[in-house]
């Protein structure tokens, strides 16, 4: 059975609402986290000694998330196709030619946006921390969760890749 048209609309910018409430609750989730003052002697009386290396895998992790949710929010199915183009594309490396700039086109669209957004949000998360009695701001911090952002890119590139892969074989 066909739905109406107005319904099939009105069903995608629900869709599109809902990506959107979900990217604002999680960067709001991030903004309280870092406003605790003492998360850092939480965390180090439950890893001890291990506390600096899961307190950055924890950064990493919030900001793939983040990039996730961006990445679906902003562009959705289109953008898997358009990432899976860059990384299946034999031209990429190339230093001329009009496919490889075809190919990195929709990758520029789809998968770069999110990984700035991403990027600008986690500069603003360290100003933030600078506010924060018992809290440091460092450049170090933005580089770790850009680094989770980038992880995300390139995991849903791999993932879409493969996917598309066993498509064509099918």
């Amino acid at each position: 059975m066909l739905l109406p048209k107005r319904l099939v609309d009105r069903l995608n910018e629900t869709r599109r609402g809902i990506r959107w409430v979900f990217v604002c609750m999680w960067m709001g989730l991030i903004f309280f986290l870092s406003s605790d003052p003492r998360s850092s002697h939480r965390t180090a009386e439950v890893f001890g000694d291990l506390n600096l290396l899961a307190r950055k895998a924890a950064h990493m992790t919030e900001y793939a998330i983040l990039y996730c949710l961006l990445y679906f929010a902003l562009s959705g199915a289109a953008a898997r196709a358009a990432a899976t183009s860059v990384v299946a594309s034999d031209n990429i490396g190339s230093a001329s030619g009009s496919a490889t700039r075809r190919n990195q086109r929709p990758w520029m669209r789809t998968a770069l946006p999110p990984l700035v957004i991403a990027a600008l949000y986690a500069c603003s998360d360290e100003w933030h921390q600078s506010f924060v009695p018992g809290r440091t701001s460092t450049v170090f911090d933005v580089l770790i969760d850009s680094l989770g952002a980038c992880v995300a890119l390139a995991v849903i590139a791999i993932y879409t890749r493969h996917c598309n892969n066993n498509a064509r074989q099918s």
